[in-house]
């Protein structure tokens, strides 16, 4: 009992000392400094999940079931559920959260029904996304400020920073014939904006329908700079999805998601740092000392590795390949440097490029998150 106490001391010190140090403030902190008065008296309902925290690590349920005034009527959560702990593309059933009701925005429906919206004089919308276009946490929000649109309920964002950094913008906007969950709106792959911004965009640029524009009412972080990394802040990691447990898994699903859905290599899904491994059974160490070195100019490390993930690609097996590191600055190219491992994997290993050996799924899957359809059959005849 003693060494569980002493842990336990150990820990909040840590949760303390971090918060003490931390540099920006987000919209759930400004909110909270404010007395909440932006929606003091209001029947509201939260989007947010596990990751949705206040500087001091408070969560925003916590927060606002504890606050005077406020009346905390319900939860909207995205895909992986609250804790986000559900496999993806997994549905996420309606459940009770600490005793208050949380209908899901990944199960029957995507978009909240004017049944749930009635509930509520407002909805808060408090969600950490990753920084890339394909994380479904972008069409989740997109989807709730249109449904806001619709039925006339005023959406308050708590913006909470791009952990891929302001400055980093990287890959191509996506044809309109391709939007999905997966790519919901006309934005580079690394988007390089913050959740309210993403917010202000779908509004202003008309993109939430012919005649749609939602009551948006932003709480703007404080202290936050555009060049800042997450190690910047001064904030916590909370895990926003199972396989995104540090920040450095969102910096290697920013390189790697696109190949992932390939399913022709393990990209470290089920190993102790999804997104930051690369390899296979079948991999010799494909990549010389001079690529390497240019593989750099991306803001990419690669390390050769052995490893064995205990489940998905690779499963079991020891895949030789890289253990993936970041040069965390601006001028990072994560999706560029995603796909140059996808066309020396290709020259390599064309075998791997033969679309009859890739389930239909896995292609259709990677023309969604590129946005593209034709990127992969360009890629497979490609000689240059």
């Amino acid at each position: 009992m003693k060494k569980i106490l002493t842990l336990s001391f150990a820990f909040l010190a840590f949760v303390s000392a971090a918060a003490a140090q931390a540099k920006v403030k987000l919209g759930i902190d400004v909110l909270a400094d404010s007395d909440f008065v932006q929606i003091k008296e209001k029947k509201i309902l939260l989007f947010t999940n596990l990751a949705g925290r206040a500087s001091d690590f408070s969560s925003d349920v916590e927060i606002l079931k504890k606050a005077k005034d406020i009346d905390l009527v319900g939860l909207l959560v995205p895909e992986h559920g609250y804790y986000s702990t559900i496999k993806a593309g997994k549905q996420v059933s309606d459940d009770s959260i600490f005793g208050i009701p949380a209908f899901s925005l990944y199960g029957q429906t995507k978009e909240p029904t004017k049944k749930i919206l009635e509930r509520c004089e407002a909805v808060v919308a408090d969600i950490q996304d990753i920084g890339i276009r394909s994380y479904t946490y972008v069409a989740a929000l997109f989807y709730l400020e249109r449904a806001c649109a619709k039925y006339g309920k005023p959406l308050y964002v708590l913006d909470r920073p791009n952990p891929l950094g302001g400055e980093i913008v990287d890959g191509g906007t996506p044809d309109s014939n391709t939007f999905s969950y997966v790519c919901p709106v006309p934005i580079a792959y690394a988007h390089g904006c913050t959740s309210a911004e993403l917010a202000l965009m779908f509004n202003e640029e008309g993109w939430l329908g012919e005649g749609l524009k939602c009551d948006l009412r932003i709480i703007k972080m404080q202290g936050w700079s555009r060049n800042f990394t997450w190690e910047d802040t001064g904030l916590n990691w909370t895990p926003t999805s199972p396989h995104v447990p540090t920040v450095n898994a969102a910096r290697g699903l920013a390189v790697l998601g696109v190949l992932g859905e390939l399913g022709i290599a393990s990209v470290g899904v089920g190993t102790t740092s999804p997104f930051q491994y690369l390899g296979s059974p079948k991999f010799d160490f494909f990549f010389r000392e001079r690529e390497i070195k240019y593989f750099k100019r991306y803001g990419l490390n690669l390390i050769p590795v052995k490893y064995s993930p205990f489940y998905g690609t690779g499963k079991g097996k020891t895949c030789r390949g890289y253990y993936l590191s970041f040069d965390k600055d601006k001028f990072a190219s994560p999706y560029a440097a995603g796909f140059k491992i996808i066309y020396e994997l290709k020259k390599r290993y064309p075998e791997f490029f033969d679309a009859k050996k890739i389930k239909a799924k896995s292609l259709r899957m990677f023309s969604k998150v590129t946005g593209r359809k034709k990127i992969f059959e360009t890629l497979a005849k490609a000689k240059s």
